[in-house]
């Protein structure tokens, strides 16, 4: 039983190696600008949703909903929509929030903050 472990082990890192190899030797065309663009804001709005969950009480009853993110890495992003999610009572709460974030070129990072998390009236 042993010796059966450690070939699936084995054989395991051969195609780990293998697929490696496969990958280091493809030619893969580096993104686009518009897909660069296209995939930090998607980025950002994600780390928005993130820290936004992270101030509600109910985090796992959080549906968000009408988020729209505008901007640029030039320019920075905003990102704005509603999210409703359970109160201490298990209640459903209705909030608008708002997160901004900028763009580090040199390290290549966004940073992105809550602005605003406010109960709708």
């Amino acid at each position: 039983m042993n010796g059966s472990r450690a070939a699936k082990v084995v054989g395991s890192t051969l195609t780990l190696v293998a697929v490696g190899l496969l990958t280091a030797c493809s030619s893969v065309p580096p993104p686009t600008p518009e897909e660069t663009a296209k995939y930090r804001l998607g980025a950002v709005q994600g780390k928005c949703e993130e820290l936004v969950k992270d101030r509600l009480k109910s985090p796992g009853s959080a549906r968000f909903s009408g988020e729209n993110t505008t901007g640029d890495a030039d320019h920075g992003w905003t990102t704005i929509g509603g999210v409703d999610s359970q109160n201490s009572f298990g209640a459903l709460m209705r909030m608008d929030f708002r997160c901004t974030a900028t763009y580090d070129a040199p390290t290549d990072m966004i940073d992105v903050t809550v602005a605003s998390v406010d109960q709708r009236n």
